[in-house]
């Protein structure tokens, strides 16, 4: 459903990503450093994986910082 509102998808045509794929947009990186805590400047990007995953998703390794586990 995220990629129906944008997310992933139109990060590179709104310079959100740089060409290192490190996110760029203020409202994301505020809530991610003020609102939940986390000491990295901005969420993570997906490095990993092919075309439609790379760049287009948000890193899942994060989770394994806050012990989170999903099914």
């Amino acid at each position: 459903m995220g990629h129906v509102i944008g997310i992933g998808t139109l990060w590179d045509n709104n310079d959100l990503i740089t060409g290192n794929l490190v996110y760029t947009g203020a409202n994301a990186k505020r809530v991610w450093t003020q609102d939940w805590g986390c000491v990295d400047d901005s969420p993570p990007i997906e490095k990993d994986g092919g075309p439609g995953t790379r760049g287009g998703h948000w890193d899942e390794d994060w989770k394994v910082r806050f012990g989170i586990v999903l099914s």
